[in-house]
């Protein structure tokens, strides 16, 4: 099991970390449920994953988004996007 955390970024997307401290590598998902959807299936994220939202997540008008809600409501768009991506590969 991994984990996650989810923060936006500063194209009013969201992105991730992979690793920790000094050896953390950021990773860009995008900023379409589309293409986070892709770079969820890329980074094999899982339903036994442990995924976190930064704060930024919770207030998107403070990074830039049009409303509070609107970065939680990209991911939740994107992992519909990556579910259906998953089932149509089985």
């Amino acid at each position: 099991m991994n984990r996650y955390v989810i923060f936006t970024s500063d194209e009013l997307g969201l992105e991730t970390y992979l690793g920790s401290g000094a050896e953390a590598k950021r990773v860009n998902l995008g900023n379409t449920p589309e293409a986070i959807a892709a770079s969820m299936k890329e980074l094999k994220i899982s339903n036994n994953d442990d995924i976190y939202y930064s704060s930024g997540m919770e207030f998107g008008t403070e990074v830039g988004f049009k409303t509070d809600e609107a970065p939680i409501e990209l991911f939740e768009k994107a992992c519909n996007v990556y579910s259906n991506l998953l089932t149509s590969n089985q």
